[in-house]
Order: C-alpha cells, then sequence, then structure tokens
C-alpha cells in the first residue's frame, strides 16, 4: 500500500512531485499557488473539451478540478463505459497539453446537483447496503467503481505522466451521518494507495468540520468549501482561522470549492488560501435524466438543463466580466511568484482606514523574502461620485500608512507594503503600492491601477 503521509509537520509523496506543508503547495519546479477552475467533461459536448480547457488556461488559472460520477460510467450493474463522451482518460490528456493541473473528484458521492450524487440508483435495491458507510456491501461496490476509476487518474499522475495533481475522496462528508468516519475514509484511502495514487489525498468539509470530512484518517488532507456571502465583512477573520488550524497541522489551507467574484476570491488569498479553486466558474449542461435537487434547503430546487452558477464563463462558453477579473488576478499572482505562494497571513501591522464599507478584520499576508500584500475591499457596488462614510456609493479612501488611497466600489486591491525590491533589480523598498503589481522584470515594475484618484 502507498498513500501520502504526515511526518514533521509536512505531508508529502513518495515520489515527491508534490509536497504540502504550512506555507503552501510545493511542485517540482517549486512552491505555486494555485487558482483553479471547475469544469466537467460530463457537462459538455466532447467536440468543446479542448476549447474550454484552452479558454480556462487563457484565464491565467492553472488548474481545474473535475469530478467522475460513478453512475455516469456504470450504466448498470457491471457494465462499464469510458467511451465517447464519458472518455475521462482523454478530458484528462487534453487539459494536459492546455498546459492544466487537474484535481479529481471521483467520489463515490459527489453531490454536484447530479443524480443521486453520482450514487447509482440500483444501490437501493439492496436493503441491507448502506450507503457512504464504513460497510461491506458498499464499499464491495465502491472498489469495482475505483476499480476502473482509479487505474485513469493513477497513469496519469503529476510529475511522471500527466497533470493529476491531487485526489479527493468522497464530498463534504461533514454533512452525512456517517457512522464510522475513520473506517471509512481508511478504507477510500487504502484503496487509492492500491491503486498507486501517490499524489495528495484530499477530503473537503462542506461545514467547516475537517474531522468530520476526514475522520482524522492519516494520509488524507483536509481542505474546506467556503460559500460566504460576498458583501460579508466578517469573511477574512474565519478563513485566517482555518489556516491557523490547518498550519498546527503543518499544512497548507486548500479551498476546493468557493464563490466566483474575485472580489472575495482576493479576500481568501490574503487570508492565506494556498489553493483557491471558485466551483463552476466555467459552466455546462445537464444532459439527460442527469439532474438533481439542489442542496439548499427548498423543495422544488431541481436543476434544469443549463448548469450555471453565474462563473466567468456561461454555459454557451461566453466570457463574463469576471474573466478579465481572474486573468488581472492571475497576473498579480504570477508576478510575485514564490513570494506570494509561502506567504503566511496576519492581520496587518499598517494602520488602515476607510471612509467606505470594508473587512471587520482586513488580512495581509507576509511575502517571503519581507514585506506584506495587503488586501482592502471596498464592499460598496455604485459607481458615481463619494457622497460619505459608509454609504457604499462611488469612489472611496483608504488612508494606508498616513497616505490616501482611491479605492473603487466592488473592488479589492492588492497593496504592497514596505517590499524590498532587490529581487525586481531596484534598490531600496517599495514603501506603499496602492494598485495591483501585474508585471516585473529587466528593472521596470508595470501596475494596473482601478480607478482615478478621488476629486
Amino acid at each position: 500500500m502507498s498513500h501520502p503521509t504526515t511526518t514533521l509537520g509536512q505531508t508529502t509523496t513518495p515520489d515527491q512531485g508534490i509536497a504540502l506543508d504550512a506555507r503552501g503547495i510545493r511542485f517540482e519546479g517549486g512552491p505555486q499557488l494555485v487558482l483553479c477552475a471547475s469544469l466537467f467533461y460530463f457537462r459538455l459536448p466532447r467536440e468543446q473539451w479542448r476549447a474550454r480547457l484552452a479558454q480556462v488556461r487563457a484565464s491565467g488559472y492553472t488548474c481545474v478540478d473535475v469530478y467522475l460520477p460513478w453512475n455516469f460510467h456504470e450504466t448498470a450493474p457491471g457494465r462499464w463505459s469510458f467511451e465517447g463522451r464519458r472518455d475521462v482518460a482523454a478530458f484528462l490528456d487534453l487539459a494536459q497539453e492546455e498546459g492544466l493541473y487537474v484535481i479529481a473528484r471521483p467520489g463515490p458521492y459527489i453531490c454536484s446537483e447530479w443524480d443521486g450524487g453520482a450514487l447509482p440508483a440500483w444501490l437501493g435495491l439492496d436493503p441491507q447496503l448502506r450507503l457512504r458507510q464504513h460497510e461491506p456491501r458498499f464499499l464491495d461496490r465502491v472498489t469495482a467503481w475505483f476499480d476502473q476509476a482509479l487505474p485513469l487518474l493513477a497513469e496519469r499522475q503529476y510529475p511522471a505522466n500527466g497533470p493529476v495533481i491531487m485526489v479527493q475522496l468522497e464530498n463534504e462528508l461533514d454533512f452525512f451521518d456517517c457512522e464510522d468516519r475513520t473506517g471509512y475514509l481508511t478504507a477510500l484511502r487504502d484503496q487509492a494507495g492500491r491503486h498507486g495514487i501517490t499524489v495528495p489525498l484530499i477530503a473537503c468539509s462542506g461545514q467547516g468540520d475537517l474531522e468530520g470530512a476526514t475522520g482524522d484518517v492519516p494520509g488524507v488532507v483536509p481542505a474546506c468549501n467556503f460559500y460566504p456571502d460576498d458583501d460579508s465583512p466578517h469573511i477574512e477573520p474565519e478563513v485566517r482561522r482555518y489556516a491557523e488550524l490547518l498550519a498546527e497541522r503543518g499544512l497548507p489551507l486548500l479551498i476546493t470549492e468557493t464563490n466566483r467574484r474575485h472580489r472575495t476570491l482576493r479576500r481568501l488569498l490574503a487570508s492565506g488560501a494556498s489553493l483557491i479553486a471558485p466551483y463552476l466558474q466555467s459552466s455546462g449542461w445537464n444532459f439527460g435524466y442527469t439532474p438533481s435537487a439542489g442542496n439548499w434547503g427548498r423543495p422544488g430546487n431541481l436543476m434544469s438543463h443549463g448548469y450555471d452558477f453565474g462563473g466567468y464563463v456561461s454555459s454557451t462558453g461566453t466570457e463574463r466580466p469576471e474573466y478579465a477579473e481572474a486573468q488581472l488576478l492571475a497576473r498579480v499572482t504570477d508576478t510575485l511568484g514564490p513570494r506570494l505562494a509561502l506567504a503566511t497571513p496576519t492581520v496587518p501591522h499598517t494602520p488602515v482606514t476607510t471612509d467606505f464599507p470594508t473587512s471587520s478584520s482586513p488580512s495581509a499576508l507576509r511575502l517571503d523574502g519581507g514585506g506584506l500584500l495587503l488586501a482592502v475591499p471596498h464592499l460598496g457596488t455604485r459607481t458615481g461620485m463619494r457622497t460619505g462614510v459608509g454609504t457604499g456609493s462611488g469612489t472611496g479612501t483608504a488612508v494606508v500608512n498616513g497616505v490616501p488611497v482611491a479605492v473603487a466600489p466592488d473592488s479589492c486591491p492588492l497593496m504592497l507594503v514596505d517590499v524590498p525590491l532587490g529581487p525586481w533589480g531596484h534598490e531600496g523598498t517599495l514603501t506603499l503600492a496602492s494598485a495591483d503589481l501585474v508585471a516585473a522584470g529587466e528593472g521596470v515594475l508595470v501596475f494596473a491601477p482601478r480607478c482615478r484618484s478621488p476629486s
């Protein structure tokens, strides 16, 4: 059996292709912060796969996460299909060709507003079979599914043969009444090891219960799904709390699902996330009889043909305004590179006051090598002239280190504070940059201002 192990505060893999520790994700080429978009092969015609993958890569995101729905591939008991629109291996190969990493999510339960959460309906014909439990009848059927799916992933793991950098076991198990979480997740982990999965195994929590999602099983890394109110002023302290809890385990904060708005994604980044994976940035369709009721507490929440939560690419492939926001954020993460990927979250010592609604407790990152990256979200959304403190309308002013800075409504500039300039070919220190740093090199720094100075 081979599976990731946690030793001395670091989760590593046997081939050292991917390592996770309290400071982030380390690839063969060095540490990286990962921006990841959901993209589901089973919700698109096969003819569109390459174009959609290329579109994600052009957005600046470097990764896609993809569910593998069990009942999409086992069309009847013991009858398997991995051809045509079900050829997940071909999809993974295309992702690699387009320069994308992949986080694979084979379940066995996936949710995803998909029929049965991908659990085959005929499992219910056995009255003694107990779904999502450490129970022999269910695990026998899961074994049959994993025997089909996991070899496809093992053959395409990073760095040797493909783009797969992580494999998720189960999905938000903390929402479900599983009687023996440790036994169940151990069984899934051991099956992954038996099939040669050596990249990190993760399990996402849907309501912040890390033990409920993972059973605290060694070698299963807890991840978090956050769906906050985008306009809440309290996002940062909550996210920092989870970053601290995971850092105590020697692990990074992996956000495997969250909202799609980049103002919020910037707040998550500044609060310590090493993986940011907004759910369904690239939309799709529900074909045939695959939709199921949503899990949002209202009867009749049946998903129809279009599967679109307003991400940066619509079901038809149209790029929405958030697509340009993605490209801008990706330029920032690329430019800061390892200095950002190895950063640690903090409450800024830099005094910040605003005349607009903002975070109740702003976040900053201590950059590797010195200095801070400070997030200052303007939680107002209306454009126009500034009309007063806390109204949420018009361009506002933040005062950072005694310097007034214009901040546009519905934005979250990532401001550099006291950052040494040596790595970019300059002497001295950048005391304050009020705009995003989007390029650096040959002694030149390029910034992207978001609004004019207030009059």
